[in-house]
């Protein structure tokens, strides 16, 4: 997961949060603890988005009493951050024992395929407190459905 989220996802929103989180946690706690800083900073950013996309507009919202009169999506808020929590424990745990004799064996030993496969098969399970709020309003896809078919929950 550390390369993912290092090398292959979103470089600048990277630099952004190793610059303004991560440096400034590891000058005085372990680099797990910036680790955590950070992802909980990713977190709480991607919560305070969903908030953002989600308000409801003026025209939705009775006048009187405020609530919403046409079809207002209320997203489930925490979630990004639980998804998050679990990124950063992987992460966390790819730092204490990739290092390891054994580790370094498996990864040698192990094809691409199967490192491949073993890495997205403990990071999927809790994909969905990421994407589900999106799936669920209708707001993401059918756009993104090109994008993301092996996601899609069947109703």
């Amino acid at each position: 997961p550390m390369d993912f989220w290092s090398r292959r996802w979103n470089i600048l929103v990277h630099d952004a949060l190793k610059n303004g989180v991560f440096k400034p946690f590891r000058k005085y706690y372990s680099t797990t603890i910036a680790v955590i800083a950070t992802f909980v900073a990713s977190g709480a950013f991607h919560e305070w988005l969903l908030w953002a996309i989600f308000q409801p507009t003026p025209g939705q919202l009775h006048p009187v009493t405020g609530d919403c009169m046409t079809s207002c999506y209320q997203p489930v808020y925490g979630t990004a951050l639980i998804f998050f929590l679990w990124q950063a424990f992987l992460v966390a745990m790819e730092i204490r024992f990739g290092r390891t004799k054994i580790s370094r064996r498996l990864g040698k030993a192990l094809p691409q395929a199967v490192k491949t496969v073993l890495i997205i098969s403990v990071g999927i399970p809790f994909a969905h407190f990421f994407t589900d709020s999106y799936f669920r309003c209708g707001f993401f896809f059918p756009q993104g459905q090109a994008g993301l078919p092996m996601i899609l929950r069947e109703s």
